[in-house]
């Protein structure tokens, strides 16, 4: 499976835990002038703009370890021009996570789910 095929295999996961939580799914892979949101979701009157990474080992460290400042600073300014365009600009929103460690023998997935991320979190990478 190659890297776009995982990618899409850990945001159809992503999204299954989101709508078991009463999420509604209210846009997958937008692309746009500053990058790509994963997935956005709505849930009591909030925007939900979130990022997934998915992995199958923890070799190269925990999914949301991926998730670097840089790649914070892009997510929030593609949020910025979507939400903009959009007309959602008075809607209140956040940033999530959600990490996805597949295991490839029972193939079980251990998702983590990190609500309302702000740029001081402690894991991200300099």
């Amino acid at each position: 499976m190659q890297n776009q095929q995982k990618g899409k295999f850990g945001e159809k996961i992503a999204k299954k835990f989101l709508e078991d939580r009463n999420f509604q799914i209210i846009g997958e892979n937008i692309t746009i002038q500053w990058g790509e949101i994963d997935l956005i979701a709505e849930k009591g009157g909030r925007m939900h703009i979130i990022e997934v990474k998915y992995r199958t080992s923890l070799r190269h460290g925990r999914p949301e370890e991926a998730v670097t400042r840089h790649k914070m600073t892009k997510l929030w300014r593609t949020a910025q021009i979507y939400r903009r365009q959009n007309k959602f600009m008075r809607i209140p929103w956040q940033m999530d996570i959600i990490a996805v460690l597949l295991d490839k023998k029972t193939s079980k997935a251990q998702i983590r789910y990190f609500p309302n991320i702000s740029f001081d979190r402690g894991f991200y990478k300099r």
